[in-house]
């Protein structure tokens, strides 16, 4: 089995990380796994072929719904934007 796409034995936790990360309360449940599943320490394949290409000159996202204030731009504008971490749960 290659280690690379492996997780540890160790169930993942949100204590001890820096306090710029956003930490979804859900991490903090005993049981996290949903009923029916297991817990699996290989990261699934999402996409075999690897991303797409995007052009980000071409690209366009619009941000509406429930906002203070909609907006929209390119590829190129979101970049300005800083990111964020966070931890969750992850369910394939």
């Amino acid at each position: 089995m290659d280690r690379g796409k492996t997780q540890s034995d160790e169930i993942p936790s949100p204590d001890g990380l820096s306090p710029d990360v956003i930490i979804s309360p859900d991490t903090r449940r005993s049981q996290r796994i949903p009923p029916g599943q297991s817990r699996t320490r290989k990261w699934p394949v999402l996409d075999a072929s690897g991303p797409p290409a995007i052009d980000l000159d071409q690209w366009r996202f619009r941000v509406a719904g429930l906002v203070a204030k909609r907006s929209s731009g390119t590829g190129k504008s979101l970049r300005r934007f800083h990111g964020s971490r966070s931890s969750g749960t992850f369910i394939v």
